[in-house]
């Protein structure tokens, strides 16, 4: 009995191990190159494994692409609760650093943010992405929230008033992240604009 356990906690060990470079090498392409780039046999390539073996954890490249975008996208979801339930800022400056590191991390990594934001990718994945944005969305509403009973913040819709931050922070960030794009922006200048503007729109006075 001892030596089927120590058997089967190998096995799932591996197991486990194997899903993970299966997953890394999956999403380092990505990084790289975008999704187009995650073929079935470059991942089996860059995690040293067999292309049939993918398809014993994965049975199509959609559900290893949009497990790393939910991978990905709760990262920055925890990033975001992170810096909002920080208790030595207030709702102003908690809104302007959650929005300025979310552009700044995805002007960082130019390939995964347009991946993620807006390489042309099939149904399975444009459905996640709007899981995703819905996410992000709901991670601004606390803040958003106690900013108005501070009357801090003017708003009337709060759902609505998410989804338009969540909005101009990935549409702000498409053109500098396209492959396409020769321009060389400024990250921080960009990213202080989109979180100015977005300051700006929810505060009942203009902020300097």
């Amino acid at each position: 009995m001892t030596t089927t356990y120590k058997r089967s906690s190998t096995m799932q060990a591996r197991l486990e191990q194997n899903k993970k470079a299966i997953f890394q090498a999956a999403r380092t392409l990505v990084a790289k190159g975008g999704f187009k780039e995650a073929q079935m046999v470059a991942i089996a390539e860059e995690a040293g494994v067999s292309t049939g073996l993918i398809y014993r954890y994965y049975p199509n490249k959609h559900e290893l692409l949009v497990e790393i975008l939910a991978q990905a996208n709760q990262q920055e979801v925890d990033i975001l609760n992170a810096i909002i339930a920080r208790q030595d800022e207030d709702v102003v400056h908690k809104l302007r650093s959650a929005v300025m590191t979310f552009v700044c991390r995805a002007l960082s990594g130019p390939h995964l943010a347009y991946a993620f934001i807006a390489e042309p990718v099939d149904t399975y994945i444009e459905a996640e992405r709007l899981r995703c944005r819905r996410l992000l969305s709901n991670t601004f509403k606390t803040l958003l929230l106690l900013g108005m009973a501070e009357k801090t913040f003017a708003i009337d819709d709060v759902d609505t008033t998410c989804a338009c931050i969540v909005g101009s922070m990935l549409e702000g960030v498409i053109s500098p992240v396209t492959p396409s794009t020769e321009t060389i922006h400024d990250k921080v200048r960009l990213a202080s604009w989109i979180a100015d503007f977005c300051v700006n729109a929810v505060c009942k006075q203009p902020q300097p």
